[in-house]
């Protein structure tokens, strides 16, 4: 059973470090690659904190309705959901872009077309980019921060990725 250590009273508190340890052999019995990096990560996102505060206040006891909400998205990992899809976002050249099953998940080398873009397009007063099938939004806004003189147009055939990428545009 998921959180339900061995030979444990039916009321446990978890706490942060017996959850790391618990989730990270759970993961590896499941084949992860990186188990402790997983566990750690939902944990991050349970908690709303920075990973230096996981082991700054591993006594801390988890509470009971944070337990089902880990428990669920454990159940999700294992069955090989992404885990950007289980927490909804993704880092991007430095940003957090909301992702979902109705966008990519921004992946790390795609942050190099970034780059190649920077450098083309350093020298014109007014860029104009075209960010076509633009997803999450990551690749055109991303670009708009980083070339603030050029001039954006981001499209896409799915009003669900619209959607996502407006949303970030709301906040930045």
């Amino acid at each position: 059973m998921i959180l339900q250590p061995q030979n444990s009273k039916k009321n446990k508190t978890w706490r942060i470090i017996d959850i790391i340890n618990w989730g990270e052999k759970y993961l590896k019995d499941r084949s992860f690659d990186s188990p402790r990096n997983e566990i750690e990560i939902l944990l991050l996102h349970l908690i709303g904190c920075e990973k230096i505060d996981l082991y700054l206040d591993f006594e801390k006891v988890i509470k009971p309705e944070d337990l089902i909400t880990l428990r669920g998205w454990i159940k999700r990992r294992v069955n090989r959901e992404p885990i950007q899809h289980i927490i909804g976002h993704s880092e991007f050249y430095g940003r957090r872009f909301i992702v979902n099953q109705d966008v990519l998940i921004p992946r790390p080398e795609t942050e190099t077309v970034i780059d190649i873009s920077i450098d083309a397009l350093s020298n014109k007063n007014t860029p104009v980019i075209i960010d076509i099938g633009t997803g999450s939004g990551c690749i055109g806004i991303t670009l708009a921060l980083e070339i603030p003189r050029s001039k954006v147009f981001a499209i896409d055939i799915s009003e669900a990725a619209l959607s996502i990428a407006k949303k970030k545009c709301s906040y930045i």
